[in-house]
């Protein structure tokens, strides 16, 4: 239901132009990402980069800041004008993957395996009686402060709420008392 992305903040010249993040984006994995810039007609474009040869030494060290980076349409200034709009959201494109045992990457997996879950659940329950009554609420705006879940929350008055939200697999360069074990539920 929620998805980090960008949002258009200047239209420049030659078919480049800047946005803003929405959510927690990783600028560290921005250079070179291919976007769909969500216009009128939905655009594709690239996160440009200075190339490496032209890079200060200070450069070199440095992720750059999302205002920093520009994005390609491949389109002359007056086109993009045309087609683009200030607000317009910016999707960070990336495909599905299947991996070995039975695993998957892809982006915005984090909401989406939460969805998932409280589905799977839900079937579980579907035909058992039940001491309480049960109310379930898919909302968006987690990755702006959980604003969805907070509105839900005040309109639905629940006794008792729960959350669903993941962790981060334990990876080599990780600390693992700071990690999940994947596999091994919550």
């Amino acid at each position: 239901l929620d998805e980090i992305g960008l949002i258009v903040t200047y239209l420049g010249e030659n078919g480049f132009l800047k946005a803003a993040a929405v959510g927690g984006v990783d600028r560290r994995l921005l250079i070179a990402q291919e976007v769909l810039i969500l216009s009128k007609d939905p655009i594709e474009g690239i996160i440009a980069s200075k190339p490496p040869h032209l890079l200060s030494a200070e450069e070199e060290k440095k992720v750059p800041k999302v205002d920093d980076l520009w994005i390609d349409t491949g389109y002359s200034t007056e086109e993009l004008k045309e087609k683009v709009s200030l607000g317009d959201r910016v999707l960070l494109k990336s495909a599905f993957y299947r991996l070995l045992n039975g695993r998957v990457s892809s982006k915005a997996l984090d909401d989406r395996a939460g969805v998932a879950a409280v589905f799977r659940a839900l079937e579980l329950l579907k035909n058992e009686p039940l001491s309480c009554g049960l109310a379930v609420s898919f909302t968006c705006q987690e990755e702006l402060g959980c604003l969805g879940a907070k509105t839900a929350s005040y309109a639905m008055k629940p006794d008792l709420a729960v959350t669903v939200d993941v962790s981060f697999a334990h990876t080599p360069d990780a600390p693992e008392e700071k990690c999940g074990k994947l596999g091994e539920g919550t």
